[in-house]
């Protein structure tokens, strides 16, 4: 069996997602109790939105995901299971789920703003209030996912458009 035909079995997919999800499980109770990343679960709601309607808006043609990212995100998650560095498991699971948006530069910006999500951005911004950090999250993720938001509505294939470009 090849290398390719094992990757385009979608429960290998999942099973890479959902090991990338269980290594950064931990966000969840950083979410709860952090107060410097309280409210992170709004800028990843803000931040999945692109990848959520390109996936609906091309759930028939789209193409399946990377396999170059699927790896990249299952190498952070076992580097995060290996020695408990759990930026590496939040970057993994960001860069798998980037796997399965489409190529280009706007992808990319929307991977990069994956850290409006993760602790990280709480930690960089320690000299502020924690009142200061919640807006900078919401935004940052907005700004993360604009042109992505515009990349789904540009590129997917066999979908019909409500609104003139």
């Amino acid at each position: 069996m090849s290398a390719k035909a094992f990757w385009s079995w979608p429960v290998t997919e999942w099973g890479v997602m959902g090991f990338c999800a269980w290594s950064a499980a931990d966000l969840l109770a950083a979410w709860r109790s952090a107060p410097m990343d309280r409210g992170g679960w709004m800028a990843m709601a803000i931040w999945l939105a692109p990848l959520i309607g390109w996936r609906w808006r091309a759930r028939e043609a789209a193409a399946p995901p990377r396999v170059s990212f699927l790896l990249a995100g299952l190498g952070g998650a076992l580097l995060c299971r290996l020695t408990d560095l759990n930026a590496a498991g939040y970057a993994g699971l960001a860069v798998a789920l980037a796997a399965w948006m489409p190529g280009g530069w706007r992808t990319w910006w929307w991977l990069a703003g994956a850290v409006a999500w993760m602790p990280v951005f709480g930690w960089a911004l320690t000299g502020l209030t924690a009142f200061w950090v919640l807006p900078g999250r919401l935004l940052l993720a907005v700004a993360a996912s604009l042109p992505a938001v515009r990349l789904s509505r540009l590129r997917a294939p066999n979908s019909v458009s409500l609104v003139e470009p």
